[in-house]
């Protein structure tokens, strides 16, 4: 095969400029990518440079051949051939990393919410947190993407059951968010989700990258999140309460044990449609 050599290049403009093709569709495929899903492509097996500009497929073909894909499981229907694509090393998944995150700062550089939320992850500051992340949840969350299913809205989802999977459906809207925004800090923070500490799984948890010799992170931060039931008229600060507690009665003890960070803050945040509220706890 040919050799990888572009890897090797400053700027990796041939990954962006195939990728730039047709964004929408290059992000889902490398988002796929990069949660270790393969994805089925036609590859063409003689291709040139000027062909790239032809279709996203062709664009993808001259990846492969570049070095930036690994194809396994081939397929050929008449004329067609098919592989599954991979990403090949952690090489060229820090290429893709990078493609998606400055995609991620071009979308939202100029959102004051979102560089608020992240600068209060970076000062370990509750106020910001809360101001930024209502914010980004009031411009970015319809409310039938976080409310509950409609059925429940229209009274016809009365039992226990399914009311405890309309608020775990709920939850996990609000978490997929979460983890999606703090992605833009994974350079700085390892960031963990639904990870075993003390007596059961916590929400979220960000321990600030230490790049000098000292073995523990300066800082580390608990998010546990709540979806108030539909049926439920209480504050969402009583909520945010609730998750503050559990964060911190099942989940901080084993949190410090492990990583004995010099400072630490507990976020307990209760959600509803757009609204949001937290509860906090430093140290």
């Amino acid at each position: 095969g040919l050799r990888p050599y572009w890897i090797n290049t400053s700027d990796n403009r041939l990954v962006r400029d195939v990728m730039q093709m047709d964004k929408q569709e290059s992000r889902k495929v490398v988002e796929s990518l990069l949660k270790k899903e393969e994805v089925r492509k036609e590859v063409i097996l003689n291709i040139a440079y000027p062909q790239i500009a032809s279709s996203q497929d062709t664009a993808w073909s001259f990846l492969l051949h570049g070095g930036y894909l690994k194809a396994s499981e081939r397929r050929q229907i008449h004329r067609n051939i098919t592989y599954n694509l991979s990403i090949p090393n952690l090489e060229v998944e820090t290429i893709y990393e990078t493609i998606i995150k400055s995609w991620l700062e071009e979308d939202l550089e100029a959102n004051e919410d979102f560089l608020t939320f992240i600068a209060g992850i970076r000062e370990l500051n509750p106020v910001m947190i809360e101001d930024g992340l209502g914010g980004i949840l009031f411009a970015l969350a319809s409310f039938h993407d976080t409310a509950f299913p409609r059925g429940a809205r229209n009274g016809h989802a009365r039992s226990g059951n399914a009311r405890s999977a309309q608020r775990k459906a709920g939850e996990t809207f609000y978490h997929g968010l979460m983890l999606g925004l703090l992605a833009y800090l994974s350079s700085e923070y390892i960031v963990e989700s639904n990870r075993e500490y003390g007596s059961g799984r916590a929400d979220i948890v960000l321990i600030k990258r230490n790049f000098g010799r000292d073995t523990t992170p300066g800082e580390v931060l608990l998010f546990e999140l709540k979806q108030q039931p539909i049926d439920s008229n209480s504050p969402l600060e009583e909520l945010a309460g609730e998750a503050l507690t559990q964060a911190r009665e099942r989940y901080l003890a084993g949190l410090k044990k492990k990583w004995q960070p010099e400072r630490y803050l507990v976020v307990g945040a209760g959600f509803s449609g757009r609204e949001m509220a937290c509860q906090c706890e430093q140290g």
